[in-house]
């Protein structure tokens, strides 16, 4: 499969390229894609927190109103939550979602009021609180 998404020469790659940018405007093709799992990452050492956990898990890329929830991100850290969270200058960038949206309801599966997602959209740390929603901030921010 590696070589098949990565070997041969340039004609090779151009018929790669040419072959996925059509399949992947097939409706079929893209709906699967977007909604395919990714294995849970799980950190080399210390607790593993799976089972009712996001963490280790890509979070969701929903396009809402013609944006991908990936570009609302942006480029670091971000904080995904259904209530107001504090915003700092140095702090994640703070993405409030509604409940009923699609990631609203990612959230709501895992019983949580925000996660934090690192800049390779990987969920790295979740609150179920007010108070988890502090002290996740602040390993964020090395306090």
């Amino acid at each position: 499969m590696g070589w098949a998404l990565t070997g041969g020469g340039g004609r090779t790659a151009a018929l790669r390229r040419g072959l996925v940018r059509t399949l992947s405007r097939t409706p079929v093709v893209a709906r699967a894609a977007l909604h395919a799992a990714s294995p849970r990452l799980r950190p080399a050492l210390g607790p593993r927190p799976f089972g009712t956990s996001p963490v280790g898990l890509p979070c969701p890329q929903p396009r809402d109103g013609g944006v991908w929830f990936d570009d609302t991100l942006g480029g670091g850290f971000a904080l995904v939550t259904l209530d107001p969270a504090p915003r700092g200058p140095d702090g994640p960038r703070v993405v409030e979602v509604a409940p009923s949206s699609t990631c609203g309801r990612w959230l709501a599966r895992y019983r949580a009021c925000a996660v934090l997602v690192r800049p390779d959209r990987v969920v790295c740390g979740v609150a179920r609180s007010t108070a988890a929603l502090t002290r996740l901030l602040a390993v964020r921010d090395g306090a």
